[in-house]
């Protein structure tokens, strides 16, 4: 047999089977995808979510002061709350309060 044989049947047997190789590749490649799909895309860990422990917290921030020199805005004696600004002219004290809360089931 002939180099020319082999490859004249080589050639004749791809031809006839060509639509089904064809196919059994579309199929391989369809398969494959699928596979990759289900590999890459889906998660298979379960997560479940379970509070051990329940706490908040609340701050508070107060800030005053007493006047003590008089001013055209403000008398002798009264006090100012939550200002922006207070002048050491008018006041010699600033008082401050911050409170902070913790609670929570249990423990401190």
């Amino acid at each position: 047999m002939s180099d020319i044989d082999r490859s004249l049947r080589i050639r004749a047997f791809l031809q006839k089977w060509s639509g089904v190789l064809l196919a059994l590749l579309l199929i391989l490649a369809a398969v494959g995808g699928w596979w990759s799909y289900q590999v890459h895309a889906t998660q298979e860990i379960e997560r479940e979510q379970v509070t051990v422990e329940q706490w908040s917290e609340s701050t508070a921030y107060e800030h005053s002061a007493v006047i003590t020199n008089d001013s055209l805005v403000f008398n002798e004696g009264e006090r100012v709350r939550d200002r922006p600004v207070y002048y050491v002219n008018l006041s010699r004290e600033l008082d401050v309060t911050y409170v902070y809360e913790h609670t929570a089931e249990t423990g401190s």
